[in-house]
């Protein structure tokens, strides 16, 4: 069916759109063609709305030339531009559109994918699936979000002395974000393939350079990661070490040590992979957690956004009070 699409476009406009996505996603971008023939173009004029919030949310769009303006209704908004991706958030969590988006300046160029057709592009290409993942890892990992909550070790969950059973294991993944939405049939296949570590307080987990190819799970106790900047997470029972930018290598950069006793899971990176390919719910999953990742870090930059457009507003009254 992806094929028979790919057929009807000339050959000029898929090249283009072809390079476009691989400027904008990676020049090894999987199913490239394929993708390039599943998309819809068209044009905004200045001021029209892509979509408003309540609407349906069956596409995505990649911005190719102009600036669009989202937000939330009676928000700010925030301006992205050319090799943009919007829509994805709402799309990926099958509601409606919570913010609106506008065409702002003059007019838009945009490339539309409907919901239907990226669900059958991820389910027919694992490859594309895996890179779209190490994709939206890599943005996370860009913006310095790696998941960190400010925590008391004295108040986390405590280590068994005995080994985990396989059925704590499953029941430790299905509590961890990432692992939400997983199917449990994924999970006990996930399970077993799992090292369980423990950790003495203050042991180290890993130096840089050390963490390659690798997840860590925390089960009980609380770790901290110490990033590239020097900045510090720190992470309690079902959680992912470094988030969702772990699944691009950023571990790879950083140090983990134990701030009290702790038990921790080790994934191999292959091992999720082979098990994500027969269980495509467990790619869902993970993709689903790093959409809420993207998500929670532009709400935070909206609040960011109001506050300083709401600083003047409130320094006005103070202002007149003393003329």
């Amino acid at each position: 069916m992806l094929a028979e699409r790919v057929d009807r476009l000339s050959e000029r406009d898929r090249v283009e759109r072809e390079l476009f996505l691989r400027t904008m996603i990676g020049r090894n971008l999987p199913a490239a063609r394929e993708l390039a023939g599943q998309l819809r173009s068209f044009t905004l004029e200045a001021g029209a709305y892509l979509y408003r919030a309540g609407d349906v949310a069956d596409e995505i769009y990649f911005i190719v030339r102009g600036t669009i303006g989202l937000g939330r209704p009676g928000g700010p908004e925030r301006e992205f531009g050319p090799g943009s991706v919007l829509g994805a958030f709402d799309v990926e969590h099958d509601r409606p559109r919570v913010r609106s988006a506008r065409a702002l300046g003059g007019k838009v160029e945009l490339l539309a994918l409907s919901a239907e057709d990226r669900l059958e592009l991820l389910e027919d290409s694992f490859e594309h699936t895996r890179a779209m993942i190490s994709r939206m890892a890599s943005r996370l990992d860009e913006i310095g979000r790696y998941g960190g909550q400010p925590l008391d070790p004295a108040h986390t969950l405590a280590p068994r002395d005995e080994p985990l059973p396989l059925i704590e294991r499953v029941f430790t993944l299905r509590d961890t974000p990432v692992f939400r939405h997983a199917t449990i049939q994924a999970l006990v296949s996930l399970a077993p393939a799992a090292d369980e570590l423990r950790l003495a307080a203050g042991e180290t987990l890993f130096q840089p350079g050390e963490a390659r190819g690798v997840l860590f799970v925390v089960v009980a106790g609380c770790l901290e990661l110490t990033r590239a900047d020097a900045g510090k997470e720190r992470y309690a029972s079902a959680s992912l070490l470094g988030g969702g930018a772990a699944l691009c290598a950023a571990l790879a950069r950083q140090s983990a040590r134990a701030l009290c006793s702790a038990v921790v899971l080790r994934i191999r990176e292959e091992d999720l992979y082979d098990v994500m390919e027969d269980h495509f719910e467990l790619a869902r999953s993970i993709m689903r957690y790093l959409a809420t990742e993207h998500e929670q870090a532009l709400e935070a930059a909206e609040a960011e956004q109001a506050a300083l457009q709401q600083a003047p507003a409130r320094s006005e009254p103070a202002a007149a009070n003393r003329q």
